[in-house]
């Protein structure tokens, strides 16, 4: 090895380590989001209130708000990058109906922000505290209650921020999705692409039969705001890693899987036969929540 060599190696290691260190500090100096009770409490039945402590108090007071429908518990929320005070909010059984009929309407979102800051307010004993981000998303039937309350947002104490919905939205019979359920998801669809609020849909593979899938109305979508599915090629993303994404402005449709699966196969770990097991169309459900994370919003 002559001189010259070596010299332009030690100055090579010497900037990847320094750039090593950089990134290592910037890490460090980021705050880990560890979520957990907030102690705050909801007059709603099937609601909790999450917060990753007094981080999510800004310094002009000011608290990021995202209510999440079915599925967004810590083990999601921990896996997240968004900073701020999380409603999950679920009436149970499998459908959304139940959800809807809680909790989708702009009232049950006005109440629950006012008695969040009420709280916080005695709680952290500071008088500035007010509302910053709004954010509404749901899995699976949670998308039916986020329906609701985006027909009535008129009413809203405030325009959302940010929309996810994670394999849902289902309206209308098998392959035709119903037009007038379809206008309501529309005209957030239109904000997202000019600009404003930001808007995610992720959809499966799954067919649930007589009524429109998630791929049947994310297709509907597609076709409705000018956007083409491109396939992904990289990945760097906590979850599956998508067949095809489509974006516009600030709305994105994200396809996690391109192909149906059974309804119940062998599980690699038993043996037995049985649905939700890897492979199955459950699965693919389940694994929709899983990577919710990678497509909530970056608040700090």
């Amino acid at each position: 090895m002559n001189q010259d060599f070596r010299i332009q190696a030690f100055d090579r290691l010497y900037k990847v380590a320094g750039m090593i260190t950089d990134k290592v500090k910037q890490k460090l100096q980021e705050p880990e989001l560890k979520y957990g009770p907030a102690g705050i409490g909801l007059n709603f039945p099937g609601t909790t209130v999450l917060w990753p402590g007094e981080q999510a108090v800004h310094q002009d007071g000011s608290v990021n708000i995202l209510f999440f429908f079915r599925g967004g518990g810590t083990g999601v929320m921990n896996q997240s990058s968004t900073n701020a005070i999380v409603v999950t909010a679920d009436a149970g059984s499998a459908g959304g109906g139940p959800s809807r009929q809680a909790y989708g309407r702009s009232d049950f979102v006005n109440q629950c922000v006012a008695a969040i800051i009420a709280q916080l307010k005695t709680k952290l004993k500071r008088e500035d505290i007010k509302l910053g981000k709004l954010g509404l998303c749901g899995w699976s039937g949670g998308y039916d209650p986020i329906h609701g309350i985006l027909g009535d947002n008129a009413k809203l104490v405030k325009q959302p921020d940010y929309i996810g919905v994670f394999d849902g939205m289902h309206h209308g019979p098998r392959g035709k999705p119903n037009e007038q359920a379809m206008a309501v998801w529309q005209e957030f669809a239109q904000r997202a692409v000019q600009g404003g609020t930001q808007f995610v849909v992720t959809h499966t593979a799954v067919d649930p039969g007589s009524y429109a899938s998630s791929t049947d109305t994310a297709d509907w979508l597609v076709s409705h705001n000018g956007m083409t599915r491109q396939p992904v090629t990289e990945w760097n993303g906590k979850g599956v890693k998508p067949a095809t994404v489509a974006t516009n402005g600030n709305f994105q449709i994200v396809q996690l899987y391109d192909k149906q699966q059974p309804y119940t196969a062998r599980d690699p770990n038993t043996g037995e036969v049985r649905p939700n097991a890897p492979g199955t169309a459950g699965m693919q459900h389940i694994n929709a929540v899983k990577s919710a994370p990678d497509y909530l919003p970056n608040w700090s």
